[in-house]
C-alpha cells in the first residue's frame, strides 16, 4: 500500500491507497493514529449474486455506471455481508428474513470480511466510533470536519440509497449511509446515516435500518501495516 503522511489536529493521519484483487480498482485509504486503516471511498466491487427475490444484490444509482464511479456501489445487507457465501462461509445465510421464526442469525464476529476485498473486513458500529469522533466534536449532534468533507479526507459521499422492496432510488446527492456489521433484528441492521449539512446541524448517525435498503460500504483493513 503506497502512503504518505499528513498530519491534523492531534491525531496523527495517514493518507495511501489499496488495489482490490479481484477487479483491479484503485482506493483511497486513511489511517487515523496508528489504530485503523479505512477506505476513503466507497466499495464499488461488482457483487451481483441474486437473492430470492431480486435479480442482484447491488446496484449503481439510477442504473448510471457514472454513479458507481463516483460513489461506488448500493449494497443491501446480506451482500455486504456475502450471504451468498462467494469469500468465505462464515456468513453464508445472514440476511433479511420476512419470518423472523425462520430467522437465522447471523455469526458475527471480529473481522467479518463480507464483501470486502481480502485482509479488508465489514466494520462493527463501534469501530466507527473513531473516524466519527475525529476531531473531537461531540458526535451526538454534530457532523465533523472529517466526515463532512472539511479536509481530512474521510468525506463521506451521498450516494442515496435504493429501496429493493418497492424498487426506487432516494436522494443521490442529498443523503448517504453506511452499513455496518452489527445486526439488530430479522428485519433490520446497523447503518449510519448522514444527510446533507452544508454547516453544524443536528444528526443522529447510528440507527436500524431495513436490510433489504441499499446503502454504501467501506471496509477496514484487517491490521495497520507498520
Amino acid at each position: 500500500m503506497k502512503e504518505k503522511s499528513s498530519s491534523s489536529s492531534s491525531l496523527n493521519v495517514v493518507f495511501g491507497e489499496m488495489t482490490d484483487e479481484r477487479d483491479g480498482q484503485v482506493y483511497k485509504t486513511i489511517t487515523i493514529d496508528g489504530k485503523a486503516t479505512w477506505m476513503a471511498e466507497n466499495l464499488n466491487y461488482a457483487y451481483l449474486q441474486p437473492t430470492s427475490t431480486l435479480d442482484s444484490s447491488s446496484w449503481c444509482y439510477e442504473n448510471e455506471p457514472d454513479s458507481c464511479t463516483k460513489y461506488g456501489r448500493l449494497y443491501i445487507w446480506s451482500a455486504v455481508m456475502d450471504s451468498a457465501g462467494v469469500f468465505s462461509d462464515d456468513t453464508k445465510g445472514c440476511g433479511y428474513y420476512a419470518d423472523e421464526e425462520k430467522w437465522y442469525e447471523c455469526p458475527i464476529s471480529s473481522n467479518v470480511r463480507g464483501i470486502c476485498p481480502e485482509h479488508w473486513h465489514v466494520p462493527t458500529a463501534r469501530e466507527f466510533d473513531l473516524p466519527l469522533t475525529f476531531p473531537y466534536y461531540d458526535w451526538t449532534y454534530y457532523p465533523n470536519q472529517l466526515v463532512y468533507g472539511r479536509g481530512y479526507g474521510f468525506d463521506i459521499l451521498y450516494a442515496g440509497y435504493y429501496d429493493s422492496m418497492d424498487d426506487f432510488f432516494w436522494a443521490g446527492g442529498n443523503d448517504a449511509n453506511l452499513w455496518f456489521a452489527t445486526e439488530g433484528s430479522y428485519k433490520t441492521a446497523v447503518s449510519a446515516g448522514f444527510p446533507y449539512l452544508i454547516d453544524m446541524g443536528w444528526v443522529e448517525p447510528r440507527g436500524k435500518y431495513r436490510k433489504n435498503e441499499a446503502y454504501s460500504l467501506r471496509c477496514v483493513k484487517d491490521e495497520v501495516e507498520e
